[in-house]
């Protein structure tokens, strides 16, 4: 049972997170198409993505209908800057070997969809069987 629901989980995760995604990558490309450095672009568009996420997993994901702790905040923080930090690092490395910025960018996003959901998933599950 705890499969099916973490596999649940993980399925409304990657719905959010795809929608996410769209949004973050649109504004990504559109200011890589206006030659705002990789870098900025990913950092801007991941900011977006970050506010328009972090509500909407909480509560559609991982049911949590409290309100948001300053320990959760500082947490969600930590996770988006790990995630941002490694993002822009995926897309240098990928372009380093030829790959453009643009498919860079999808390439380390799908990393980054990973990165996120273990780790609040981590965090939810301390959270629920703790005060935080």
């Amino acid at each position: 049972i705890s499969t099916k629901i973490g596999m649940k989980s993980f399925f409304r995760f990657a719905v959010v997170g795809g929608i996410t995604t769209m949004l973050s990558y649109s504004v990504y490309s559109l200011l890589i198409y206006f030659e705002i450095v990789y870098y900025l672009s990913s950092f801007f568009s991941n900011v977006i993505g970050f506010i328009f996420n972090i509500l909407i997993v909480r509560l559609y994901v991982f049911k949590v209908k409290i309100k948001i702790s300053l320990a959760e905040i500082r947490l969600l923080t930590l996770i988006w800057i790990v995630g941002v930090v490694a993002h822009i690092y995926i897309i240098k490395f990928l372009y380093i070997y030829g790959i453009n910025y643009y498919l860079g960018g999808i390439v380390a996003t799908a990393f980054i969809l990973f990165w996120n959901y273990f780790s609040r998933k981590q965090f939810y599950k301390k959270s629920a069987t703790q005060k935080i």
